[in-house]
C-alpha cells in the first residue's frame, strides 16, 4: 500500500445542481479554506441568498450561527441554515 507524504483538505463549493463550483486545498480544514471557495465562487456566479450546509463547526456551533465563517456570509446577505437531514449530506462532501 503506497504510503503519501502530504494530507490535502479539499474544500468544495457544489451548487444544487451537484455541479462543483469551486474548490480550494489546504493540509488542514479551516475557515480560510472556505472563504477562498467561497470568494472564487461568488465572484464566477454570483452571490446566493441561502447556502444549506451540514453542521460544521464553521457554519454553526452548538445551534448558533454566530460563528466568524457566518456572520461573514450573514454580512454579504448569505442565510445559513445547517441541517444534520441526509439529503444535504450528498451536496456537502464525498470521496
Amino acid at each position: 500500500m503506497p504510503t503519501h507524504k502530504y494530507k490535502h483538505t479539499i474544500v468544495a463549493v457544489i451548487d444544487y445542481s451537484g455541479y462543483m463550483i469551486s474548490a480550494h486545498s489546504e493540509r488542514t480544514e479551516t475557515n480560510n479554506s472556505y472563504i477562498h471557495a467561497f470568494t472564487e465562487a461568488f465572484k464566477k456566479n454570483g452571490t446566493p441568498l441561502c447556502i444549506k450546509s451540514d453542521r460544521r463547526t464553521g457554519f454553526c456551533y452548538d445551534g448558533l450561527y454566530d460563528t466568524d465563517l457566518s456572520k461573514a456570509l450573514n454580512n454579504v446577505g448569505v442565510t445559513i441554515a445547517c441541517e444534520s437531514y441526509g439529503q444535504y449530506k450528498p451536496m456537502i462532501e464525498g470521496s
